[in-house]
Order: C-alpha cells, then sequence, then structure tokens
C-alpha cells in the first residue's frame, strides 16, 4: 500500500532535517576541534587537555553516521538513529553541559540546537511512520 501524502511529506522533511542537523554539527565542530587539535599535538610538548578531543572527535563521529544513516536507511532505523543520535549527543557527549555553559560562549547554545534538531528529525519520522501505519491498518480513512 502506498506512503499517504501527508506522511511522505513528512518523510522527507525528516531527512532533510536529519541531514541538515548532521552538517551543522560538522561545522560547528570543524574550526574548535581543529584548534583543539592543533593546541594538543602541535603545542611543543604533548599537551593533556583532558576528555574534550575525545568528544569532540566522537561528536563527529556521531554526525557522520547520522549522515550515513539518512542516506541508507529507512524511515523507522533512521528514527531510531537519529533517536539515539540525540541521547548520545546531549546526554552523554556533554550536551546538558554545553546548554548550561552557552551563557558564557555563544557557540554552545548553537551546538545544542544541533542536537536538538536530531530530535526534531527523529519525531518528524516518527509522525511519517504513525501515519503510514494508521493508513495501513484502515483506521485512517475517516
Amino acid at each position: 500500500m502506498p506512503i499517504p501524502g501527508t506522511a511522505r511529506t513528512l518523510l522527507v522533511v525528516g531527512r532533510l532535517v536529519a541531514l541538515v542537523a548532521a552538517a551543522f554539527a560538522l561545522a560547528l565542530m570543524a574550526k574548535p576541534g581543529y584548534e583543539l587539535f592543533r593546541y594538543v599535538f602541535f603545542s611543543g610538548s604533548l599537551t593533556w587537555a583532558g576528555i574534550i578531543p575525545v568528544v569532540f572527535a566522537l561528536r563527529i563521529c556521531v554526525a557522520g553516521w547520522v549522515a550515513w544513516a539518512v542516506l541508507r536507511l529507512d524511515g523507522r532505523a533512521l528514527m531510531r538513529a537519529l533517536l539515539a543520535a540525540f541521547g548520545i549527543s546531549f546526554l552523554l557527549l556533554y550536551g546538558w553541559y554545553y546548554l548550561i555553559l552557552g551563557m558564557d560562549y555563544e557557540l554552545f547554545y548553537w551546538i545544542v540546537a544541533g542536537y536538538f534538531l536530531y530530535l526534531a528529525g527523529g519525531l518528524l519520522l516518527g509522525c511519517a511512520s504513525l501515519l503510514s501505519a494508521r493508513t495501513r491498518t484502515g483506521d485512517g480513512h475517516a
């Protein structure tokens, strides 16, 4: 059975939001990540900068994983991937802490906004899957 028009639109918009979120995260992590890695590895002596370089690398990996998922996965699997990316980014990779620190450096607010784009894309794909499932069972005909 074909996907209804509204669900198809939500599916396309959810994919676009997810792709924009991944590109946004990569763009925001590029400059500070480059500066941080340059400081750690080329400052004369090997300087320990804590866990932050690892977190930056993992954020870039999550953004790449989301971009791969947008191109390869179908609606429900992509929804699960986006919700997992939001959870990993916001909860495990200190997105909540960046939200608190945003008052000192506004780039942190932009980084967290990119994480919420993962959530928005996942919710759009969830709505699309609910609409298509509802149509398949026959409940959508009023």
